[in-house]
């Protein structure tokens, strides 16, 4: 049986012995010469049932931190922005320079007298091109140089298709000249020749000078009336840009004067031919005559 040694002792400084802690080192161990602690204070020099504090981190540290923190965010953005915006770029270049996102069909609508090919050679787009190198209004102003438009829009739909909505001119009339037969629209402009007159056009003849004035207001005059009478209408014709004449079927006559008004004077003809005669006065239309 093995006996246990004895435990070696020190004396305090008042006479009394303690057991000697083998191995013990730092604070805790007495060493000769060092004071021991006082009882139940643990060898911390605090006394026992206060819990003790610890440290607050300095201000200045907590600065340094979120400052840390806040740079690793701001570099971060940076360099998603960074790189959505190389994408962009690389992608706005890839659609510049290649085929990927190139025309692939010109679309025309509203085209019936006018053929679509005519119209989609004026335009100039070729299969092929860039989407981003379609100009819509430069496009447009090429399509209007095709006679008998009145109108043209040229849309971009996305991804490969360019189309043209065109308004083509409608004929009122139909105006002898020495070169043959103009069509004419409701605004005056004249977009086409031919040999003959059509039989549902009302054929005009303009006056020697101010032919264009006098061309317009015949126009804008026949335009403005209602379908039924200008059903009836023979001929136009005109000594200057302030005398226009109807000759109407049955011989009557309607004296219309200037091209002032046209849509009133329509509206007061179209009551006026409710009353039998052969001369029809509207060039004042709140002054009528009929004779």
């Amino acid at each position: 049986m093995r006996l246990r040694a004895p435990r070696a002792y020190r004396r305090r400084a008042d006479g009394s012995g303690i057991p000697e802690q083998r191995g013990a080192t730092g604070p805790s161990a007495a060493s000769p010469g060092q004071g021991v602690p006082e009882d139940g204070d643990g060898g911390t020099g605090r006394r026992q049932g206060k819990p003790a504090r610890r440290p607050s981190r300095r201000p200045g540290r907590l600065v340094a931190d979120f400052g840390r923190h806040a740079w690793g965010v701001v570099h971060a953005a940076a360099l998603a922005v960074g790189l959505i915006g190389a994408l962009l770029i690389g992608a706005f270049l890839l659609a510049q320079h290649t085929s990927l996102l190139g025309v692939r069909h010109v679309q025309v609508h509203g085209a019936s007298d006018v053929a679509a090919a005519t119209i989609t050679q004026a335009a100039g787009v070729t299969e092929g091109m860039p989407m981003t190198a379609v100009d819509s209004e430069v496009v447009e102003q090429r399509v209007m140089q095709v006679p008998g438009l009145e109108s043209a829009s040229v849309q971009r739909m996305w991804p490969t298709t360019v189309r043209i909505t065109v308004t083509e001119r409608v004929p009122v009339l139909a105006v002898e000249t020495a070169a043959g037969v103009i069509l004419v629209d409701r605004h005056g402009v004249a977009f086409d020749n031919i040999v003959e007159p059509p039989d549902n056009l009302v054929l005009f003849t303009p006056p020697v000078e101010n032919a264009e004035d006098a061309v317009t207001a015949a126009s804008e005059a026949v335009s403005a009336l209602p379908r039924k009478i200008r059903a009836e209408i023979e001929t136009v014709k005109a000594t200057s840009a302030h005398d226009l004449r109807l000759y109407l079927t049955g011989g009557r006559e309607v004296v219309w004067g200037d091209g002032s008004e046209p849509e009133r004077k329509a509206e007061v003809l179209a009551l006026l031919l409710s009353v039998e005669g052969s001369v029809y006065d509207v060039s004042v239309p709140d002054v009528t005559l009929v004779q």
